[in-house]
This record gives C-alpha cells, sequence and structure tokens, in this order.
C-alpha cells in the first residue's frame, strides 16, 4: 500500500512510476474513490458543525424559538444519518482499492516486465568447470538417499518430499550454522508461530495481491506462513520501540509452506519449488 499523501499530492509521479513496472490498472479508480470520499468528508463535517451549533442554539433559544431550533438539529441529524454510512462505506472500498497499490519502484531500479530485464551488477568468484558431465540435483539427491520425491508425491501430491537420512542431517547442520553465524553478529534465535491471523500478512505486504500463494485454515481463519518474516514483523506489532532499544535482530527458523500457484509445470521434481520446506530468515 502507498502513501495516500502522496498520491494525492503528487498522482503523475506515482503513474510514472507504475509505468516503469508495466502500469498498475485501477489507478484512476482509486483515485476517482478518494474524490469522492473528500467530498463527503468534507459535507459531513460541516453538517457536524451545523449541528453543533443547532444544539447550542437549542439551550440558548427562547421558548417560542425553541421548536423550531429543535426541527432544525433533527433535520441536520438526519442529514447525517444518511451522509455517514455512505462516507463509511466509501472509506472502506477506498482503503480496501489502496491495498492493491504497491510501492514505487526504486529510481536505481531497471525498468522492465520479466527477469529478462535484469541487469548483472556483479559476479562473484568464477563458475566451476568440470571434466566430467555434471548431475542435477534430483539425480544426486535420490542416488545419496538425500530426498524422495516419488513417495512424498504419493503421500501429499506433487512438489512435496520426504528429507531422509544424509538430507535430515545436511538440513540440520545447515540450520544450525545459519543461526550460529546469525547469533555470533547479534541476531536473537526465534522460533515463531507458522500459523497467523490476517492482519499479520496484511501488514507484511503479501495480503491481498498475494493470496493465492498461501495455505489458509477458514475454520479458524489463520495462514501458513510462507516465510518466517510474517510472524517475526508482527511480533512488535501496534508496539512503541523506544529508540535506544533499536535495532531488534531477529533470525527467525521455521517451515513454510507455499502453494506455488504460478509456477505449474515447472520445477516439478527435486527441492526447488516445493510446497513445504523449512529456512532461517
Amino acid at each position: 500500500m502507498i502513501d495516500l499523501k502522496l498520491l494525492r499530492d503528487d498522482p503523475e509521479r506515482v503513474r510514472k512510476a507504475y509505468a516503469r513496472r508495466g502500469g498498475i490498472e485501477g489507478l484512476d479508480g482509486v483515485l476517482d474513490l478518494d474524490r469522492r470520499y473528500l467530498d463527503l468528508l468534507r459535507r459531513v463535517e460541516a453538517l457536524r458543525a451545523e449541528q453543533n451549533v443547532a444544539s447550542k442554539a437549542i439551550g440558548q433559544a427562547s421558548p417560542d424559538q425553541r421548536p423550531a431550533a429543535i426541527e432544525e438539529a433533527k433535520e441536520l441529524s438526519d442529514r447525517l444519518k444518511q451522509l455517514e454510512p455512505e462516507l463509511e462505506a466509501v472509506e472502506g472500498e477506498l482503503q480496501e482499492a489502496l491495498a492493491y497499490l504497491p510501492n514505487l519502484p526504486d529510481e536505481s531500479v531497471p525498468d522492465g516486465l520479466t527477469e529478462d530485464d535484469n541487469v548483472v551488477e556483479r559476479e562473484v568468484g568464477e563458475r566451476p568447470g568440470f571434466d566430467f558431465e555434471p548431475l542435477d540435483h534430483v539425480t544426486l539427491g535420490e542416488r545419496l538417499g538425500i530426498f524422495d520425491s516419488e513417495r512424498g508425491a504419493k503421500t501429499s501430491g506433487s512438489r512435496f518430499v520426504y528429507l531422509t537420512g544424509p538430507g535430515v542431517i545436511l538440513e540440520m547442520a545447515l540450520v544450525r550454522f545459519a543461526i550460529d553465524f546469525l547469533g555470533e553478529r547479534g541476531f536473537t534465535p526465534v522460533i515463531p508461530p507458522v500459523l497467523v491471523r490476517q492482519q499479520a500478512m496484511f501488514g507484511t505486504g503479501f495480503l491481498p495481491t498475494e493470496e493465492h500463494e498461501f495455505y489458509r485454515s477458514e475454520r479458524d481463519d489463520l495462514y501458513l506462513v510462507g516465510t518466517s518474516e510474517v510472524p517475526l514483523a508482527a511480533m512488535h506489532e501496534d508496539e512503541v520501540l523506544p529508540a535506544d532499544r533499536l535495532p531488534r535482530r531477529y533470525a527467525g527458523y521455521s517451515p513454510c509452506f507455499r502453494r506455488e500457484a504460478g509456477t505449474y509445470g515447472k520445477d516439478t521434481k527435486g527441492l526447488v519449488r516445493v510446497h513445504q520446506f523449512d529456512k532461517v530468515e
């Protein structure tokens, strides 16, 4: 969600920034909604001001003037009862529409629509050369007994695997290495909840635009996280942190769950794009 003040003050800047990423549908609709909201807000605030004046006038009116003053106050109240629900509804529509507008790309980011438009900033090290035909990770993993994707698919469907034997030991070693590495640099290890409320997903930018990528328990209205970033960020939601106690550094370790809805037919074997995996974030 972008800053509404920025959108109001400089809509052309927002439009040009979105054009760099191929344009965003619905921007004009959001601007129209905002104009409608501001118009209703002005009318409601004006009526409330008139209502305050009318209420004071009742107490100051003479017996002869009081019926007319009461009638005027009632008319203002009736008009407010008509406009306030409309204002509330339009404000809700505006907030929902704003949630679909992404942040503006940084000026240093290259323009483009696909990964082919990326620019290589630097390369580290040299690519190794082999005097033999290297095997892919799927073949290596199955030969070495690191994972079993065939039985994972039998049990749970495609994009699920069993980590087995040395694969389990390797993952545990890598997790411990990452936790130790970050712990030495001042990060506090955290194992967070992996089921979170909608607000946690919304607050970290994964909702509403990425909702199709996540698993959700409708009975409990909870989401399975695709990264521990979500519960880590939500840990201090609605808290005010003293400046002298910043920054807070956390290293989250958790299972992660992703539907990979937009990758049908890609990387269906092995450990790439699986629905469930563990990660240090």
